[in-house]
């Protein structure tokens, strides 16, 4: 191989303040690399010689040994080459091809997927509104047929004295379902109703009829009809009322305003487009709302729907409306015990929309992914035609060496024994020329040790360990050796990694210096580093920094005879913003307020959060740490007063502030942070929004909440906790209904420990999940076992907390524990506070309906003492409210509890739910609440809380039965005890 010369340039160093940077002129490349048979240099040269050797045509080296017949061979040698590259060609565009076919297939085989996966979707959520829908109308026309009943007792009992008016104004019967109720005497006379009007015949109406010739009291539900006494359009709801002979006596009437049945799904995501209707089995619509138009009366016989509705009580079909021509995916169910049908539907246009858009998406990626495939086969072609005729000019061993060496990206220099260097790569000089060499010091063959030499001796401490490293390589004491090294250039903080390697095995020695930049690597790990001492979000200290600084602060305070003071500021409620208005809105606020707590404090002092809504205020090397620590909470309690602004929204946000000073409160940063914490909570304990200061008993209550903390982990494993069980009886006869399941602690050598005392601490730490579970499973299990006792088949009930609503699974971990328990889904009822589901929260309304498509039972708990709204409650899939032992504990005495209790059984009875006092503890309670029609009761008038084992006891010797009774009738209510 013959040289390969370059112009020579020199190789130095240019001082740049007391920084050295090696800069390179290009010099030749020569049989010094050749001589180098290390892995680092030669291995590469090796591969890339014989790549190039493969893809180029045999070339004869030698004249001599020319063969004779050279043109012939030429030729084989030409149609050889034309043969590999047609070869080549036709893979090539073989494989684009194919991956073209093959986008086009996945292309169509995802839009027919999505196609049905959208249908499947949309028709999933209507049969789950539908059957909602079913159960709303199934209440309202349960609360109407209450209503009627209600009337016809009244009637029975008043006659003609009965004022509806009245009765609407109390709240016994809900007036804001109906249009009007009313009394319909024998001779078809309408007697009474809610305005007071005088007779007039209804003689001639189909209810009237219908009552008047039937045999049985059956409710009629009536078509649409104009109302005589109203004018409105109403659905006419009847039962019959029989004379004591059993002879016909009138008619009860409730007129419902057909509105009131699809009005409830007004708000639902159905399209402007989407259905909600009411039809009875006759064929005529009660009621029927597309997308903001409401209608009634409509014949649908011989429509699809009431032929789906002959052949199934339920089910999901697609067809084209009759009335509007709107092809629709359409689910319906026949309403249980009532002539109706409930159908929702969304029309195909609205529900194939997304999915449209995503399939024109589709086509477009998979026609640029066809453009891109032809582009790059187009472009692969054209690249092999030119490395082919790139390789021809590979022959010549010179620019194959240049081209190998240059390829290297690393800036490489060769030199020998003595230190003289031999050549170097383009990287080499071109980093030269970046950096502003001026070629005047060394030139080729010039000496690497004079060069970290000279800087050396400016002082350049690098250098010398530089040169250190390259006598030893060079000596054989290391083969190898590496160093790091700053080399700033004006614009930039730069570092380059040195690596030396000797070679020497069959010639001459040599060493490869090598200079790596290393910038991305430094700049990362000091990333890293800084992510480890500093809170991502706001770019404070986190713990990790402040225990440093507090620690320095002591140490500091120690030798000076200052003070210091540690601030913890724990934001109120802060928990609402996120709930409100998402984490990315309480995230920036959380910004805001860490910038203006920087403003309070001077600039040496430390701010920083230890992680959710908490944060810390070091004030160091202060003489008066109590009066420094007093001025900046007091300012902190000021800001808090005044809105932060975030975006275009204003917060007010609240703060608790807990202060420890030293050395008084501790002498280390664990001691100080946990009397400043303990003290925080005093404040919160206080009211929030105010500050307050270490003192010794905050660090008693601390220690005994930690202790407490640390107990409660531990009772789960070491299986201390049991549960109780409180009957729920019906108070006409005593006989339990069904069963509250109560969680008691019992630790080692104490007695037991009520909910009230740990279940706070239990939420605070996440350990009511773990708990909650444990309960569920417990309770589950237990009812199981009694029903496979032989008892009768009770319902038991589990309060939830608002973490486990939150839980992520809750409805997967119900449905797991009742199918490896082996408890009928009906014999359990989940009970929820009202402020859990206040809000009326999607993910929520979403949990519950799922809970009870499982079939168990929902109930509100302490009803009374949250929101108490109706219209939330109509919005939740509830069977039970439970009375507030709060608004029972002053019956019958007090006038406002008695109101309170009268209201929420009205209420309740009003939306078709069962209501249950908690609380009875006396006679007297119990004949009121009987008096006020509600069915049942809990508390300690019928049992207290009973274990396990006491419980069975107690239903099996018939305590159940008849113990604490009630009878009711219209005198008198008798408590027989």
């Amino acid at each position: 191989m013959n040289d390969l010369c370059c112009s020579g340039q020199d190789v130095y160093y240019e001082e740049t303040g007391t920084q050295y940077a090696p800069v390179l002129r290009s010099v030749s490349f020569g049989r010094e690399w050749s001589q180098i048979k290390g892995p680092h240099v030669i291995k590469a040269i090796d591969e890339k010689l014989k790549m190039a050797m493969s893809s180029s045509a045999d070339l004869p080296t030698d004249a001599a040994h020319e063969p004779p017949d050279r043109g012939s061979e030429e030729l084989h040698a030409k149609a050889c080459l034309m043969g590999k590259r047609f070869g080549v060609n036709s893979v090539l565009v073989g494989l684009g091809c194919a991956v073209i076919v093959a986008v086009w297939a996945v292309m169509i085989e995802r839009i027919d997927f999505e196609h049905a996966e959208t249908i499947a979707a949309a028709t999933k959520q209507n049969a789950s509104l539908a059957r909602t829908l079913e159960e709303h109308t199934v209440r309202t026309l349960a609360g109407i047929d209450q209503a009627l009943h209600f009337i016809m007792y009244q009637y029975g009992q008043q006659g003609l004295a009965l004022s509806v008016r009245k009765a609407m104004a109390d709240g016994e019967i809900d007036e804001s379902i109906f249009t009007d109720i009313a009394v319909i005497d024998e001779h078809g006379l309408r007697v009474l109703g809610r305005d007071d009007a005088k007779p007039f015949s209804v003689a001639d109406r189909e209810y009237f009829k219908f009552q008047q010739h039937a045999d049985r009291n059956d409710l009629f539900i009536s078509q649409p009809a104009l109302g005589r006494a109203t004018g409105k359009w109403a659905i006419h709801v009847t039962r019959r009322i029989n004379k004591p002979d059993g002879s016909f006596g009138g008619v009860a009437l409730a007129a419902v305003d057909p509105t009131y049945f699809t009005k409830f799904y007004r708000e639902a995501n159905l399209g402007e487009r989407g259905l909600v209707t009411l039809v009875g089995l006759d064929g005529i619509t009660r009621a029927r709302q597309v997308g903001g138009i409401g209608s009634f009366g409509e014949d649908m016989h011989g429509s699809t729907l009431m032929a789906e509705q002959a052949k199934s009580e339920a089910g999901n079909f697609t067809s084209t409306g009759r009335l509007d021509a709107t092809p629709r995916l359409v689910s319906f169910r026949t309403l249980p015990h009532y002539p109706l049908i409930v159908a929702v539907a969304t029309s195909e246009e609205a529900t194939l929309a997304p999915f449209r858009d995503r399939a024109r998406n589709y086509r477009i990626f998979a026609a640029f992914a066809t453009a891109c495939v032809i582009l790059f086969v187009a472009g692969a072609l054209i690249a092999l035609s030119r490395q082919r005729r790139a390789a021809a000019s590979l022959q010549e061993s010179e620019r194959f060496t240049h081209a190998t060496i240059d390829a290297l990206s690393n800036t490489i220099a060769v030199i020998d024994a003595s230190g003289r260097i031999l050549s170097v790569n383009r990287a080499w000089r071109e980093f030269a020329r970046a950096n502003g060499a001026v070629p005047a010091a060394v030139s080729e063959g010039s000496n690497y040790f004079d060069v970290c030499d000279k800087a050396a001796a400016s002082g350049d401490a690098k250098a010398a360990a530089v040169s250190e490293l390259l006598r030893a390589v060079i000596s054989g004491e290391r083969n190898s050796a590496a160093l790091e090294y700053p080399c700033h250039a004006p614009s930039e903080q730069r570092w380059f990694c040195l690596s030396l390697t000797r070679f020497s095995d069959d010639g001459p020695i040599r060493v490869v210096v090598s200079h790596e930049n290393i910038t991305e690597r430094k700049v990362h790990e000091s990333h890293i580093e800084y992510l480890a001492t500093h809170d991502a979000l706001t770019d404070l200290p986190n713990r990790n920094l402040l225990n440093d600084r507090i620690t320095q602060a002591i140490n500091h305070a120690g030798r000076v005879e200052s003070e210091l003071a540690v601030i913890f500021v724990d934001l109120d409620h802060f928990k609402h913003v996120n709930d409100a208005f998402g984490h990315l809105v309480g995230d920036e606020l959380l910004r805001v307020i860490a910038q203006e707590l920087k403003a309070l404090v001077r600039s040496g002092d430390t701010v920083a959060r230890l992680g959710g809504d908490e944060f810390v205020l070091l004030l160091d090397d202060v003489k008066n740490a109590g009066i420094a620590a007093t001025a900046i909470s007091r300012k902190a309690l000021e800001r808090f007063s005044r809105p932060f602004v975030v975006g275009t929204r204003a917060f007010t946000v609240t703060a608790s502030i807990g202060v420890s000073l030293y050395p008084g409160d501790g002498q280390d940063p664990e001691m100080l942070l946990m009397n400043a914490d303990a003290a925080m909570y005093h404040a919160k304990e206080a009211g929030c929004n105010n500050f307050q200061f270490s003192a010794p008993e905050m660090k008693n209550k601390a220690i005994e909440r930690f202790a407490l903390e640390g107990a409660l982990r531990r009772a789960l494993q070491l299986d201390q906790f049991e549960l109780h069980y409180q009957p729920l009886v019906l108070m006409a006869t005593g006989e339990a209904t069904g069963i509250e399941a109560l969680i008691r602690w019992r630790p080692p050598d104490e007695g037991l420990i009520p909910p009230a005392q740990f279940i706070a601490m239990a939420e605070e730490t996440g350990m009511i999940i773990p708990i909650g579970e444990w309960v569920l499973r417990t309770a589950c299990a237990q009812n199981k076992a009694w029903q496979d006792a032989g008892f009768p088949p009770l319902t038991v009930s589990v309060n939830l907390s608002a973490i486990q609503l939150r839980q992520a699974g809750l409805v997967e971990l119900v449905a797991r524990i009742l199918d490896e328990t082996g408890l009928d889904a009906r014999y359990l009822d989940l009970e929820l506070t009202e402020t859990m589901v206040m809000g009326k929260s999607q993910s929520v309304i979403d949990c519950l309906h799922a809970l009870k498509a499982l079939g168990v039972t929902l109930s509100i708990d302490d009803f009374g003492t949250g929101y108490s709204n109706l219209g939330y409650l109509r919005s939740f899939p509830l069977d039970q409210l439970k009375i507030d032992r709060s608004f029972v504990h002053d019956l019958p005495e007090s006038s406002n509890a008695a109101s309170i209790a009268r209201a929420i059984v009205s209420m309740g009875h009003s939306l078709g739910l069962r209501v249950v006092a908690e609380g009875v503890e006396t006679a007297a309670q119990a004949q009121f609440l009987a008096s006020i029609w509600c069915e049942h009761a809990q508390g300690y008038f019928y049992s207290k809380a009973l274990p396990a084992a006491e419980f069975a006891l107690w239903l099996a010797s018939g305590q159940s039965m008849g113990t604490k009774t009630v009878t009711r009738n219209t005198k008198e209510i008798v408590v027989v005890a």
